[in-house]
């Protein structure tokens, strides 16, 4: 028989799913301003610095960034890393929830796994991406896609309801630390004599 969710893990579900969104937007925001800028900046300059066809044009891109100083080759491998952790989202976001399972053996199981929920990924993306943009304006042609603009009032949505659920799953977990700690108390009370 399977267990209902209790509210506290069906709020986390909800609140990774809404930032699951965000960084997935993020994610491709990044790629198409980084392989948008170093193609604008060829096409202007009329220099073949990226390989246009390849299949590893955002890869070569990022290289481009390091050896032009915008980014250390940290930051390079903190890109790929999120790229990755996109591609986890996008293809085995069973694997990034399986830890809230009220099933035992997918709690047991997950384990197990190498992968697991990163809460920190959207701010990481964030400030890589401000990093980027500011550190391309004196060095590139940037490209000024408009995807943003129209993912504008959805992502107000999602951070809204992003802070609104962060409060109640706070709330909700200092309850079930009290529900446990009360349940801790009342097992050890025949053992102490109490």
């Amino acid at each position: 028989m399977r267990l209902r969710l209790r509210a506290l893990e069906r709020n986390i579900f909800k609140y990774r799913a809404f930032q699951m969104i965000l960084v997935l937007f993020h994610a491709e925001r990044l790629k198409k301003f980084i392989v948008g800028t170093i193609k604008a900046t060829d096409r202007i300059c009329k220099t073949q610095r990226l390989k246009i066809g390849s299949k590893k044009v955002y890869q070569s891109a990022c290289d481009i960034l390091v050896q032009d100083g915008v980014i250390t080759q940290a930051e390079r491998n903190e890109i790929r890393d999120l790229t990755n952790y996109r591609n986890d989202i996008a293809h085995e976001v069973h694997i990034l929830t399986c830890d809230l399972s009220r099933d035992r053996f997918v709690r047991e199981f997950q384990l197990f796994l190498e992968k697991s929920y990163d809460y920190a990924a959207l701010n990481r993306l964030k400030s890589l991406r401000a990093k980027i943009e500011k550190g391309s304006r004196s060095k590139y042609i940037i490209e000024l896609p408009f995807d943003h603009v129209l993912f504008e009032d959805a992502e107000k949505v999602f951070v809204q309801e992003l802070a609104s659920l962060r409060r109640k799953i706070d709330r909700q977990f200092k309850l079930r630390k009290l529900q446990v700690e009360q349940e801790v108390h009342e097992c050890r009370k025949p053992e102490l004599g109490i």
